[in-house]
């Protein structure tokens, strides 16, 4: 049985109760947004206990494949790929209280590029991660990544790595069940995803985003 997602009607029954005020473009906290070396901003338990789950039962019945991506940084990684194009998470996602939470965290507008499909990534368990790179060779401006790991093992590997210019790791990401991380696309925005270790499957959606021209 599917589990049921809410109505858009009232967003305070999708998100935790502490991100509502994010959604209405209010000042992100410190604690969640950190603009060096790039803006970026981290929100653990984004979501509700019971709409996680409905979001990661959904993705669960997805068909994935082995895919290539278009980076060198990807080669040494088991993973396979699968559009997530279900159509209650997608109008989240599109709402005006998620966009505004962009605006509010990288200072920009910007709507889920068209013609792309949110794509549901599924890491082999020891899976080779991914290399330093900036996305900058993507057609994206900015990324959104829900995280779906059903189970995270201490010193599982697997995280997302901040890179600084020096191409130095100033922080790691855990790919923990229900961590959306948001960033912009630059030529500063370096990140690698660390091997993983150990017999656990880490799972995430990425949704492409690209910027509005407010004069238009």
């Amino acid at each position: 049985m599917t589990l049921p997602l809410p109505t858009l009607k009232n967003l305070s029954e999708w998100v935790h109760p502490q991100y509502l005020r994010s959604l209405e473009g209010a000042r992100i906290p410190e604690t969640i947004i950190s603009p060096n070396p790039f803006p970026r901003a981290v929100f653990p338990d984004f979501f509700r206990p019971e709409v996680i789950d409905a979001i990661a039962q959904r993705a669960a019945s997805i068909q994935t494949a082995p895919g290539r991506l278009n980076i060198g940084a990807a080669r040494r990684a088991q993973v396979e790929w699968g559009p997530y194009a279900d159509p209650e998470v997608l109008r989240f996602f599109c709402s005006q209280g998620f966009r505004a939470l962009l605006r509010a965290t990288l200072g920009s507008t910007f709507r889920l590029k068209r013609q792309a499909v949110p794509q549901l990534a599924h890491f082999h368990p020891s899976s080779g991660g991914f290399n330093c790179h900036n996305d900058r060779d993507q057609p994206r401006d900015a990324v959104a990544l829900l995280y779906l790991t059903p189970y995270y093992p201490e010193n599982g590997g697997g995280c997302l790595q901040i890179h600084d210019h020096k191409k130095e790791i100033v922080s790691r990401i855990q790919p923990k069940k229900n961590t959306l991380v948001i960033f912009e696309v630059s030529n500063t925005s370096w990140h690698s995803i660390e091997d993983m270790r150990g017999d656990w499957v880490r799972r995430n959606i990425l949704f492409d985003w690209e910027k509005v021209d407010e004069r238009a």
